[in-house]
C-alpha cells in the first residue's frame, strides 16, 4: 500500500507542477509576436467549427493556467487491488474544495480549504476517514469527522474538534525561495516535459454542461521521469540541508515506479471559451512487489501482503475559476500535540478493560475475551512489535 501511496503523491506531484510552465524573458517584439499569434490561435480554436490539432488546444491551455489563481478542485482516485487479477478490495480517495493554485509565498496571507474523505475495503472490512483541512498563512487546521475503527484504539475524543499546527519549522531553518537559476531550471524541465507530449486530435464535446476540447495526451515515460528527476534535484538546492544521497534515492524511486507503469496516458478536457481545464483523468496499472512475507495478525493486513496489483484511475474536476476563497478561520482549535494526548489516553489496554477506581480485575465481555484470544494466538514477536505500536509494554509483560 506504501508503494501505491507513493505513485499517486508522484502523480498528483506532476498535476501540481508540470501544468504551469511560464515563459522565459522575452523583449518587447517578442511578446507582440507571441500575443498576436495566441490571439489568432484562440480565434481560431474558438469560432472555427470542428476539430483542431491538441497540440494548439494544450499550448492554449498552458498559456490560460499561467493566469489562474485560485479553483474549485475535486479530486478524485480509486483503487481496484488484485491479487494475481482477481479483485480482492478498493481504495477511494476524495479532495475537494477551493484552492489557492498559485499561492504567494513572499509573506502574503494563503487561503486554502479542503474536504478529504478516503476508504479503504479488504476481506470483509472497510476503514473509513472524513476530515476537513485548512490552511491560512502559516496555520494548519484539521479536524477529524469520522475515524476508521481499530483494534484498541478510542479516538472518539479528538473527532468533531478543530485542531491547529504552525508550518513555521521549515520557513525559519531553510531558505526556501528559488533563485533565478533554479526557476529556469523548472521551467525548461516543465516546457520539454509539454514539447514530449503527443496530442491526438481535439474533439469538440460537451462536459458537465461545458462546451469543450477532449484531447487525449500521451507522455512518455523518459519525458515524465526527466521531469521529476529534475524537480527533486532543484527542491533540494533549495533545502540545502538535504543531502545528495537522498536526492538520489528519492531520484531511484521515482525511476522504478515509473518503469513499472510506461508512458502515461491521459484525457484532458479543456474549456473552449477560456481555455482553462477543467476535467483529466488518468488511468494506471501498477504491479506491487511484496518484500515482506512477514505475517499480520489483523485479517486486512494480512490480505493486503496478497495484493500483487493495482488499477487505478485519478480523476479531477476544476470549476469556479479565479473565485475568492470564502474562508472562515476557526477561532476554537486546539493544539495538535492535545489530539495525540487525548488519543493516547483514551486508549485501553489491548484485551482488556479498563480497571482504574476498583481493585478487583473487572469481569470481561464476550467481545473482550475474543480479543484476548486473538491477542495470546499470534507468536511473541507479533505481539512485542504489536506492544510497541501502542505504547502498551510495561501493561502487558
Amino acid at each position: 500500500m506504501k508503494k501505491i501511496l507513493i505513485i499517486l503523491v508522484l502523480f498528483l506531484a506532476l498535476l501540481s507542477f508540470g501544468a504551469k510552465p511560464t515563459f522565459a524573458a522575452e523583449n518587447f517584439f517578442q511578446k507582440t509576436v507571441r500575443s498576436i499569434g495566441n490571439g489568432a490561435q484562440r480565434f481560431y480554436l474558438r469560432w472555427i467549427p470542428g476539430d483542431k490539432p491538441g497540440e494548439s488546444v494544450l499550448i492554449q491551455a498552458i498559456s490560460a493556467t499561467e493566469q489562474l489563481k485560485t479553483a474549485q478542485v475535486a479530486s478524485e482516485i480509486t483503487a481496484d487491488l488484485l491479487q494475481d487479477d482477481q479483485s480482492k478490495g478498493n481504495a477511494k480517495i476524495t479532495i475537494k474544495g477551493p484552492a489557492q493554485l498559485q499561492p504567494q509565498v513572499s509573506g502574503e496571507m494563503t487561503q486554502q480549504e479542503m474536504n478529504f474523505s478516503g476508504e479503504f475495503t479488504l476481506q470483509g472490512t472497510t476503514l473509513r476517514l472524513v476530515a476537513d483541512a485548512k490552511v491560512a498563512g502559516n496555520t494548519f487546521y484539521f479536524k477529524l469527522n469520522q475515524v476508521p475503527a481499530l483494534p484498541n484504539v478510542d479516538l472518539s475524543a479528538i473527532t468533531g474538534k478543530w485542531y491547529k499546527t504552525t508550518m513555521e519549522a521549515a520557513a525559519s531553518t531553510e531558505n526556501t525561495q528559488l533563485s533565478t537559476d533554479q526557476k529556469e531550471q523548472l521551467n525548461a524541465a516543465s516546457m520539454q516535459l509539454w514539447k514530449s507530449a503527443k496530442a491526438g486530435t481535439a474533439q469538440a464535446v460537451t462536459k458537465n454542461d461545458h462546451s469543450v476540447y477532449m484531447v487525449n495526451v500521451t507522455i512518455p515515460n523518459k519525458a515524465v521521469e526527466e521531469y521529476l528527476s529534475a524537480v527533486v534535484e532543484v527542491q533540494s538546492q533549495a533545502y540545502s540541508s538535504q543531502s545528495p544521497d537522498i536526492t538520489s534515492r528519492i531520484q531511484s524511486e521515482l525511476r522504478q515506479n515509473l518503469n513499472k507503469i510506461g508512458d502515461i496516458k491521459a484525457v484532458i478536457w479543456v474549456d473552449k471559451s477560456t481555455f482553462y481545464v477543467r476535467h483529466i483523468e488518468i488511468p494506471i496499472s501498477y504491479a506491487i512487489n511484496q518484500s515482506s512475507n512477514e505475517e499480520a495478525s489483523f485479517a486486512p493486513l494480512a490480505a493486503l501482503s496478497q495484493i500483487n496489483k493495482a488499477i487505478i484511475l485519478i480523476k479531477v474536476d476544476l470549476d469556479n475559476f479565479n473565485e475568492p476563497i470564502q474562508f472562515v478561520e476557526p477561532t476554537d482549535a486546539l493544539e495538535a500535540k492535545d489530539a495525540l494526548a487525548a488519543s493516547f489516553g483514551k486508549m485501553m489496554t489491548p484485551g482488556l478493560p479498563s480497571a482504574e477506581g476498583t481493585s478487583e480485575l473487572p469481569s470481561l465481555t464476550p467481545a473482550q475475551r475474543l480479543q484476548l484470544q486473538q491477542l495470546n494466538s499470534i507468536s511473541p514477536a507479533q505481539k512485542q512489535k504489536y506492544l510497541d505500536q501502542l505504547g502498551q509494554m510495561d501493561k502487558l509483560q
